[in-house]
């Protein structure tokens, strides 16, 4: 298996948006939008710069199974000096940030693979006419991720599961937590697995949006369970 090179990680990026849409770091959910010359990624997260850290990643990481993906292969087409990076749009809850994400992947997207769906109207600002920008920094190590110490994570065996056209980890029956939770981990560990195989991480229960999750350490590696 090829090594990834050590690849540079922003710690902020300048992101284009709307004079009318006011953004802090504090907002809950942030879409984004990646343009690569004339295409279009769309996309939502708590935190757009760790997210664009992990596309890169996924990009030039030769054993990612997605390196290939139409927005990974305009990433090292268009060279990430030449990407322009937008915010779009904003939400309170993961559930209208999914319904947004859907609506401006349908307004905006050329790079986009899976179908997202729904049936609530949003209107969106072509991205030539924001001219207004903010610095959002890569948000420091939190709940999302814990600032625990490894000793107060235990283990969990999950399995790979693709949901929404990407693949996630949830934890199986017979361990310390219940089946069915999400585990957060590594993206780029998770490409090395196939959908239905067993691993193990050291996690932390956490609670976000009146949802429990089990969230491993930044750094950790998926082991095969």
């Amino acid at each position: 298996m090829l090594k990834l090179p050590k690849l540079k990680e922003y710690a902020a990026l300048l992101f284009y948006r709307s004079p009318r849409n006011m953004i802090s770091s504090t907002t809950p959910y942030f879409i984004y939008a990646h343009k690569c010359g004339n295409d279009v990624y769309v996309g939502f997260s708590v935190d757009p710069v760790k997210r664009w850290n992990e596309h890169y990643r996924s990009a030039m990481d030769p054993n990612c199974r997605e390196k290939d993906s139409p927005f990974h292969s305009a990433i090292r087409r268009t060279g990430q000096s030449n990407i322009k990076h937008f915010i779009v749009s904003t939400a309170k809850t993961e559930r209208e940030a999914r319904d947004i994400e859907a609506a401006a992947i349908k307004y905006y997207s050329t790079l986009n693979v899976r179908p997202e769906f729904t049936t609530k109207s949003y209107s969106f600002e072509p991205l030539d006419k924001m001219t207004s920008f903010t610095a959002l920094d890569l948000k420091p190590v939190s709940n999302a991720w814990g600032t625990r110490d490894d000793s107060d994570r235990e283990w969990v065996t999950g399995k790979i599961v693709m949901e929404r056209g990407s693949k996630r980890v949830v934890s199986i029956a017979g361990g310390k937590f219940p089946a069915g939770l999400k585990v957060e981990c590594s993206r780029v560990s998770r490409q090395q697995f196939n959908v239905g195989d067993l691993v193990k991480i050291k996690v932390a229960l956490t609670e976000r949006d009146g949802s429990k999750h089990l969230v491993a350490a930044k750094t950790a590696e998926l082991l095969r369970a």
